[in-house]
């Protein structure tokens, strides 16, 4: 079984290319099955002929997999025709990449530093680098995608605030975590609403969401 694995932080890069992946397989004749959970996965194999060809089973979520389920791939991959693509819309730990058959294809998709440096530039009385941040990321980047990050970050913030966890990697939930303790929950939950109003104003109208978007970094950072 070839297994070709697609993760990082660029979703919409790495799920350009699933789509690719798998609309090609189609019209090659290929039957692609989507798979809801690690169990799932094992079952369809071990039920499936071991001579099954032009078939490719779809796992999101890779970045879930245990290693229960990492030792049965590794052990028994080679016995099966039919392919395997595992997707994740984040990057996969150590842990996992480890412990991937040491023939998987592994591709990865990571955003530019820079945007990386913008968005852990988001803290209080930050504002000037943030802005000087944002005119470089927004020279390269949609300006949607900038405030899909930003969504995600503030929500992630606010999650920690109120007690929750978040599903990244340790070094990433840690950085996260010291980034909300300088935040109030009350003011994550009003920077929510903010960015909410950002996206329908610049979905409903002609008001420049660049322009909305570094308003926002000047009044909250």
């Amino acid at each position: 079984m070839k297994i070709v694995v697609l993760h990082g932080d660029d979703v919409e890069a790495s799920y350009a290319r699933l789509i690719k992946i798998t609309e090609s397989l189609k019209k090659r004749g290929w039957r692609v099955s989507e798979l809801s959970d690690k169990d799932e996965l094992r079952g369809n194999l071990i039920s499936t002929s071991l001579f099954d060809d032009n078939v490719l089973y779809v796992l999101k979520n890779a970045d879930k997999i245990d290693s229960k389920t990492l030792k049965w791939l590794f052990e028994n991959h080679k016995k099966y025709s039919s392919q395997l693509l595992l997707y994740s819309a984040k990057p996969l730990s150590a842990t996992i990449k480890k412990g991937l058959p040491k023939d998987a294809k592994v591709e990865s998709f990571d955003m530019p530093k820079v945007l990386w440096q913008f968005l852990d530039s988001l803290t209080p009385g930050n504002a000037k680098k943030s802005l000087q941040l944002f005119e470089q990321v927004s020279e390269t980047e949609p300006i949607e995608l900038v405030l899909s990050l930003i969504g995600g970050l503030v929500s992630d913030m606010y999650i920690i605030s109120a007690g929750g966890k978040l599903s990244y990697p340790s070094w990433r939930a840690q950085k996260i975590q010291k980034q909300s303790s300088r935040f109030a929950k009350s003011e994550l939950a009003s920077m929510i609403d903010q960015l909410a109003d950002i996206d329908i104003t610049s979905k409903t109208s002609d008001t420049d969401s660049k322009l909305l978007l570094e308003l926002f970094i000047v009044k909250n950072f």
